[in-house]
């Protein structure tokens, strides 16, 4: 058995939970650090596209 209680602490059987933890965290962070540069790319993009507008109307 297992015990998922939070407030419980660990058990023998958890020891490698604080790992799969860190792993997580290191996949959130690339996970959110791709999303930042993939909205970055789109308001560059954005932005490109205005400039572009402006010189050719001119």
């Amino acid at each position: 058995m297992v015990n998922k209680d939070p407030e419980v602490g660990w058990n023998d059987e958890n020891v490698l939970l604080p790992q799969f933890r860190l792993a997580d965290e290191i996949r959130l962070l690339v996970f959110s650090q791709h999303f930042y540069r993939l909205v970055v790319f789109m308001l560059q993009q954005v932005f490109c596209a205005k400039i572009n507008k402006t010189y050719k109307n001119q």
